[in-house]
């Protein structure tokens, strides 16, 4: 009996021991990351939205800088300016570009009756530049002039911190948790947003016409809660159909999100969804609510291999809940992205990459989403290459124009499959395609 007590003191001393040192780790660990986030705000303390040169202006949009000073004297934009020497340098916000988009008739058009792409980034494998994959086609379309929103259902919200959303400081309440499990008892008393509309929980950012929903650690009971509560109303379905009563009128559980997004339906035309690096009921409630799936891997067999999994159990689920569930998926439009594409590693990499390509064909983007040292810097400040100034680092300058035309193609092919899903979408309904 001593001997079980003097165990049973040692393992609760042992408990306490590692409790002490997790909880130092966990210190240790938020400091880092606030003071990686503080430097990203400095002098202000405050996130400060990127100002573009006039060049960098007349680029993005093709708009002559004749027609800009138009807009200008006609007070429909007020850059910022800054004098540099003898010259007046006139700076322009996202924002200005979009109202240059608008005014020249130059954003993107949606056709009648097609909701917006609901494009779902995933994969079973973690490292995949999911997220970054993510987080540079909300900011790159954005500029391009979508009306874009972001929803992080990764429990990590590392999308989230690239907008100053850190997953250790955002409540339960603020992210899609209670749009996909509709659990209102998360809500703070009087909170009127209710758990059925997600345009309700959107967040603003410094990029104009991007918002953001975030996610944080306390998002992960979704795993386990929304199983439960499809369980429930599946058990109340059969019975009612075993005893020829009425069946209940309660919505598939699967389905809350989805319709939660029909809400965004006017005033968004692309929501992307970074879903968890697993096939849980986080990612098969995205998967039920998108039309469009992109799937980043890269250019290793190994990472090949674990796509062809992903495959495989992504089929073999959505069969299975289709039949059991009545949950089905409305994908019009997947592709393969390849990620973290290393040329300096030679023909290993080619040859794969036009492997994948041939194999693939339509169901691989074109372009290769280059590993670069300009988006590892600048992610150490919870920052993208969006948020970076060519001249921040002079000394990086060819890196960062380097990345930066490759994230301009990128995003062009993601935006390609934007259009690609408006104009499947369109001829399913009978409508006009532009």
């Amino acid at each position: 009996m001593d001997s079980e007590t003097d165990s049973a003191g040692a393992d609760d001393l042992g408990h306490q021991s590692t409790m002490m040192r997790l909880k130092a780790l966990k210190g240790i660990t938020k400091s880092v990351v606030e003071g990686a986030s503080r430097l990203s705000m400095e002098p202000t303390g405050v996130r400060q939205p990127r100002l573009f040169t006039l060049g960098e202006v007349e680029a993005i949009t093709a708009v002559s800088p004749y027609k800009i000073k138009k807009l200008e004297e006609a007070g429909i934009l007020e850059p910022t300016r800054e004098q540099r020497g003898s010259v007046s340098a006139r700076f322009f916000t996202s924002a200005d570009i979009y109202a240059i988009r608008k005014e020249h008739d130059l954003l993107p058009q949606r056709p009648a009756g097609v909701p917006p792409c609901i494009m779902a980034i995933s994969s079973l494998k973690g490292g995949a530049a999911k997220t970054t994959t993510a987080v540079y086609s909300a900011i790159g379309l954005a500029l391009r002039g979508y009306r874009t929103a972001l929803i992080d259902l990764d429990a990590q919200g590392s999308a989230s911190s690239f907008f100053q959303l850190q997953a250790h400081k955002v409540e339960v309440h603020e992210t899609a948790y209670p749009l996909i499990t509709r659990d209102d008892s998360v809500l703070p008393a009087g909170d009127g947003r209710g758990v059925y509309d997600a345009i309700n929980y959107l967040q603003g950012t410094t990029w104009s016409n991007l918002a953001v929903i975030p996610s944080a650690l306390s998002m992960y009971p979704v795993e386990y809660q929304l199983p439960l509560d499809a369980q429930r109303y599946w058990i109340q379905q059969r019975r009612a159909a075993t005893s020829g009563s009425e069946a209940p009128t309660a919505e598939n559980p699967y389905y809350y999100f989805r319709r939660s997004l029909e809400s965004m339906y006017d005033d968004y035309d692309v929501i992307i969804l970074d879903c968890p690096p697993s096939m849980g009921a986080v990612t098969i409630a995205a998967l039920a609510a998108a039309n469009t799936l992109i799937i980043p891997q890269h250019a290793k067999m190994l990472d090949l291999d674990s796509t062809a999994s992903f495959l495989e159990m992504l089929t073999e689920l959505l069969e299975e809940y289709a039949e059991a569930f009545k949950i089905y998926s409305r994908i019009d439009h997947a592709a393969l992205l390849v990620t973290d594409y290393q040329q300096e590693q030679g023909k290993s990499q080619s040859n794969l990459l036009n492997m994948i390509n041939q194999m693939f064909n339509d169901f691989c983007l074109p372009t290769p989403f280059l590993h670069s040292q300009a988006v590892i810097d600048a992610s150490k400040q919870f920052l993208t290459t969006f948020d970076v100034r060519p001249g921040d680092n002079p000394n990086q300058r060819r890196t960062y124009l380097r990345a930066t035309s490759n994230i301009d193609q990128v995003v062009s092919d993601i935006e390609g499959a934007v259009q690609t899903y408006y104009k499947k979408r369109a001829l399913s309904i009978g409508g006009q395609v532009k």
